[in-house]
C-alpha cells in the first residue's frame, strides 16, 4: 500500500501546480569598468591630439624616442645549432621609416 502512495507521488511530480521562477534579467548595459576604460582612452587621444597639433615639443620628443626604439634591431639568443645567415643588412634598410 505504501509503495502504490509513493508510485503516485513520483508521478506526480511533475504535474504540479508550483510554477518554476523566471530566471533573472541580464544586464545588457556597459558595466562601470568599461564606462570608465572607454572614458580614459578618449581622453588620453584627445590629449595626444591636442599636443600634435599645438606643436608641443614634448610630442615631438615623444615621437623621436618612440622611432629610435623601433628602428633598433631585436638581437635573439643564440640558442646552439647551425648558424643561419639573417640578412641583417638587407632587413635593417627595410625596416627604415621614412
Amino acid at each position: 500500500m505504501q509503495e502504490q502512495e509513493k508510485l503516485r507521488e513520483i508521478l506526480n511530480l511533475g504535474e504540479g501546480g508550483e510554477e518554476l521562477p523566471s530566471p533573472p534579467e541580464k544586464k545588457t548595459g556597459l558595466g562601470t569598468a568599461a564606462l570608465f576604460q572607454g572614458l580614459v582612452c578618449a581622453l588620453v587621444l584627445l590629449g595626444l591630439l591636442l599636443a600634435r597639433t599645438a606643436g608641443s615639443g614634448w610630442y615631438q620628443a615623444a615621437v623621436q624616442w618612440y622611432r629610435q626604439e623601433l628602428a633598433q634591431e631585436i638581437q635573439l639568443p643564440d640558442w646552439g645549432g647551425e648558424p643561419q645567415d639573417s640578412g641583417e643588412e638587407g632587413e635593417a634598410e627595410s625596416l627604415r621609416l621614412v
